[in-house]
């Protein structure tokens, strides 16, 4: 399934979590910030450069999107205890069915399209394949440690 959508960002960052997680955003440290994204095993938050529009393309079940003109490209160990996987930011989410179980969800910042936009974002979903994180493509903002943080407290 494949379904492209806009999404207001506030607070520079997209949320990603298991619909039935109470608590569902991460409070993040500067770890975090340094890595570009926060994690708990059913909630990852990554990091945007701005508050705005975003453009979002998501992918479940399908080959990741990992495009040429990606800056940024993250791949994390997902867990959905409820099925239903949620995406946005504190002013709204959108829900999509995902199963239950472990996921892989690759997250890939784009140069935004347009002036409209402050960022192009892809969030693919697939059945787990990898137990761990990776940083798979970098830009300049991002500072990870030699051992990404694997470990948030809720916000």
């Amino acid at each position: 399934m494949k379904e492209e959508f806009n999404l207001e960002i506030l607070y520079a960052q997209v949320a990603v979590f298991d619909s039935g997680l109470d608590r569902p955003y991460n409070r993040w440290t500067k770890p975090h910030l340094d890595q570009g994204f926060c994690w708990r095993e059913r909630s990852v938050s990554f990091a945007l450069p701005d508050d705005g529009l975003i453009q979002t393309t998501l992918r479940i079940g399908e080959e990741p999107a990992l495009p040429e003109k990606a800056i940024r490209i993250i791949r994390v160990p997902f867990r959905s205890q409820s099925g239903v996987m949620e995406i946005g930011s504190v002013i709204a989410t959108r829900k999509f069915r995902v199963g239950v179980g472990k996921l892989d969800l690759y997250f890939s910042l784009v140069v935004p399209p347009s002036e409209k936009y402050v960022a192009a974002v892809n969030v693919s979903v697939e059945p787990s394949r990898y137990a761990d994180a990776a940083i798979l493509r970098r830009d300049g903002l991002l500072f990870p440690a030699d051992v990404l943080l694997m470990d948030a407290d809720p916000a």
